[in-house]
């Protein structure tokens, strides 16, 4: 067990989702339903990028609990990329 918790310590991942999100209301929408999720370390929306990019650094979620929530809202989603962190000592 505590081996599984050092190695998603070591190693976060980055996942990046296209959106419907359109104003900074929304944004708060959700936002208590993202901070409620247990595994999210941190999580962003650009609203500037003309895919509504949402990323979230996350130790254990996985991208279909994200667009389940989402969905339940009413925001529609689609994963564009995960990407593993590495965090090697220097």
């Amino acid at each position: 067990m505590q081996e599984e918790l050092n190695k998603s310590v070591e190693s976060p991942e980055i996942l990046v989702f296209k959106t419907s999100l359109q104003t900074p209301v929304e944004v708060r929408f959700i936002s208590q339903m993202l901070n409620d999720i247990p595994g999210i370390r941190e999580w962003i929306v650009d609203l500037d990028d003309w895919e509504k990019i949402l990323r979230i650094e996350t130790d254990s979620v996985m991208p279909n609990d994200i667009i389940t929530v989402l969905r339940k809202a009413g925001i529609h989603c689609k994963v564009l990329a995960m990407h593993k962190l590495s965090c090697k000592e220097p």
